[in-house]
């Protein structure tokens, strides 16, 4: 038991080092700023999920049954755990380079399983408290529980994760044995993403072909829920049985079936854990990282490949390349390019199938709408509306993309190299954000074109919905990029850490939530085309700003970072 302690006291800090230091750097007030985002960005998201957890409780209030939404959360925690579970799986277990390092340690084969086990539950409770601990708030908000209360639902928090963590790792370990396919990092990141893109897609459907929305939708699951009637908690029920033992030991105050809860999360782990552990090692040893294959090079193609071009042009050249050779890089940045487009394009062909008029009175319907409503207008108002539909899309889909984001962290230990070249960091820098614009703003054109086909906008207004969605990529690409220059995270041992494990790369995402936001209520309150036309002139006055705040950092905190290498 102490080999295990010890075990996961190294591996814990060796999972926050990065972290920590990412949050620490040499000058106080950067440090505090860092704190202070970080502070930011878990209360943003648990807002929103504050949001939506009141707005179930409350219905569950009207039904006068408060407990279902226990029930639900512990139901909801434990879907959520196991698929991110079976997501990080791999790549914790299998694909990680500190196993060689811990298989050569004087220590069980079990002591580095379960040593990994209770490290990567313990990522897992961070990353649950963005669901637990806003549910708490808006629970106490609403039902004003008593003390006692609050400690049995802190209680059976904890123990929910245990069982479909377990399951994703039993689970995982099961599929990498018995199907060698797998085994291999690059075809697992195409897999795991393909499934997961479908997944999404199969949710955007089901959401909506679900019928009613809205309060309806949700007070007819709460009413399901209620009678006992909803297959799909029935199943949970069955795969997680935790879920009514604890959730009824925390709604009645049954102790009995609260520690009976307890007691099977906490023996689950030992007794599967214990059974799948020579399964486990048997998998990992010779596990492959990545594919590779030998190309003979013709004459002809050894001397298009030597051909000397500008340093901008080379460095897209590269950029472009390592990102399509990457498995982990291409999944992560294509993934929400392709699932956003997709799942805008599926409810509208769904609405329109679903139409009881044909799609040739639909678009005379919606001609005359354009006519009475966009031409009409005089030409400043039909340009601004236009350009800022197009600078919209496009700068929250370059952020969803993230590709510019972690621009300078996914180079790793090789930024290096860089340094020793005649080439000045600000071409680096040129070359990350041109090439953020053009991937991200390909989705966004995709939608536009297609939109205005179906609208039959003239050629003149499709042109200029293109320029103002680039200037829009560049925009939020130049923004996107100052804080991985600020801080990069330039020590991973995996793709997947300069990407999963970057915290700053989320910033630009929610900062276009703010932005965006802040547009739409500013034209709700004040005249919609001056505020377009406002809007417009101090985002690009704020892109300039940032702009000078790359020049600087590029020039005296890049090469600092570098050296710390």
């Amino acid at each position: 038991m102490n080999r295990i302690l010890t075990l996961t006291k190294t591996m814990l800090k060796t999972t926050t080092y990065d972290f920590t230091q990412q949050l620490s750097t040499k000058k106080k007030k950067n440090s505090k700023f860092m704190i202070l985002l970080f502070a930011f960005l878990f209360i943003y998201l648990g807002g929103i999920v504050f949001y939506l957890w009141n707005t179930l409780i409350k219905s569950a209030v009207s039904l006068g049954q408060p407990g279902i939404a226990i029930h639900t959360l512990f139901a909801s925690a434990s879907v959520y755990i196991l698929i991110i579970g079976i997501l990080i799986v791999p790549g914790i277990f299998y694909f990680s380079k500190d196993i060689e390092r811990y298989l050569v340690l004087p220590v069980k084969a079990s002591d580095i399983l379960f040593s990994k086990f209770i490290t990567s539950l313990v990522t897992m409770y961070v990353s649950a408290a963005v669901i637990f601990i806003p549910f708490a708030l808006a629970y106490i908000v609403n039902i004003k529980p008593d003390l006692f209360f609050i400690i049995r639902f802190i209680l059976s928090s904890l123990m929910i994760p245990i069982i479909p963590f377990t399951l994703s790792l039993v689970f995982m370990i099961l599929i990498l044995t018995f199907i060698p396919f797998f085994k291999n990092k690059d075809v697992y990141t195409y897999v795991s993403t393909f499934l997961g893109v479908v997944l999404g897609l199969g949710m955007a459907y089901l959401g909506q072909t679900s019928g009613t929305g809205g309060a309806d939708f949700l007070a007819n699951i709460m009413a399901s829920i209620a009678s006992g009637d909803n297959a799909l908690l029935k199943v949970l029920n069955g795969v997680f049985p935790t879920i009514p033992l604890l959730s009824q030991g925390v709604v009645y105050a049954d102790y009995g079936k609260m520690i009976l809860g307890i007691v099977v999360s906490i023996l689950s782990p030992f007794l599967l854990v214990t059974l799948v552990q020579k399964l486990y090692f048997k998998g990992v040893i010779g596990i492959d990282e990545a594919s590779s294959k030998k190309t003979v090079l013709t004459s002809e193609a050894f001397q298009k490949s030597t051909k000397q071009r500008s340093a901008l042009r080379s460095i897209m050249r590269y950029d472009i390349r390592n990102i399509l050779r990457t498995p982990t890089f291409t999944t992560n940045y294509f993934a929400g390019l392709i699932i956003i487009p997709v799942s805008f394009v599926i409810p509208l062909i769904i609405g329109i199938s679903k139409s009881p008029v044909s799609i040739t009175e639909i678009n005379q319907t919606l001609q005359e709408i354009m006519n009475t409503n966009f031409y009409s207008q005089a030409f400043y108002v039909k340009f601004a509306l236009v350009s800022i539909i197009g600078l919209l899309i496009s700068y929250f889909m370059a952020n969803v993309g993230m590709i510019t984001a972690t621009s300078i962290s996914r180079e790793g230990r090789t930024l290096q190299q860089f340094r020793a070249m005649p080439l000045d960091f600000m071409t680096l820098i040129h070359a990350k954000i041109l090439i953020g614009s053009i991937i991200t703003v390909i989705p966004t054109w995709i939608i536009g074109i297609l939109v205005a086909s179906f609208l039959k906008l003239n050629i003149g207004y499709i042109c200029l919905f293109i320029i103002s969605s680039f200037l829009g990529s560049i925009l939020s690409n130049t923004s996107a990029i100052v804080l991985d220059v600020l801080s990069p995270k330039l020590i991973w041992d995996n793709e997947t850490q300069a990407i999963k494990q970057n915290f700053l790369a989320a910033v630009p995402l929610f900062s276009s939530f703010l932005i965006i936001g802040g547009f739409v209520f500013a034209s709700l309150k004040y005249n919609p085309i001056h505020v377009i036309y406002v809007f417009g002139v101090l985002l690009m006055i704020l892109s300039v700003l940032v702009y000078q705040l790359i020049k600087k950092l590029v020039h005296k905190r890049l090469p600092q970072i570098i050296e710390t290498l």
